[in-house]
């Protein structure tokens, strides 16, 4: 199912965030099967010690900004600025955003969380 990737969040974000780090099918789909147990694999959009040496790598630029989606704000230049509840999750997307698009197709499983 297509999301806007201002509107991921959770194992979604996670999912599409792993992607972009060429995580292969079978590693993806764990991360559908443990969030379908309730458990997460990996979470960067909630994890510093996974999401911050993203932030680097990508070189994501951090701002607060309140918004009707969130206090905290992430971007990358030429890409665009994306607000959240966390700077994790309002960088996670702008680092989806810059490789993936505005719009991301994640499994069906986790997008019914999103929804």
């Amino acid at each position: 199912m297509k999301i806007k990737t201002s509107e991921l969040e959770g194992a979604s974000l996670d999912w599409a965030v792993m992607k972009v780090e060429g995580w292969d099918e079978g590693m993806l789909g764990a991360i559908v099967r443990q969030a379908k147990a309730g458990r997460g694999v990996v979470s960067p959009s909630t994890d510093w010690s996974r999401g911050g040496p993203l932030i680097e790598k990508y070189r994501v630029d951090l701002f607060a900004k309140r918004t009707a989606k969130g206090l905290f704000g992430a971007g990358i230049q030429g890409v665009g600025r994306y607000s959240a509840n966390s700077y994790l999750i309002a960088a996670m997307r702008a680092i989806v955003a810059a490789e993936l698009g505005d719009e991301v197709e994640v499994p069906d499983e986790l997008a019914e969380d999103d929804a």
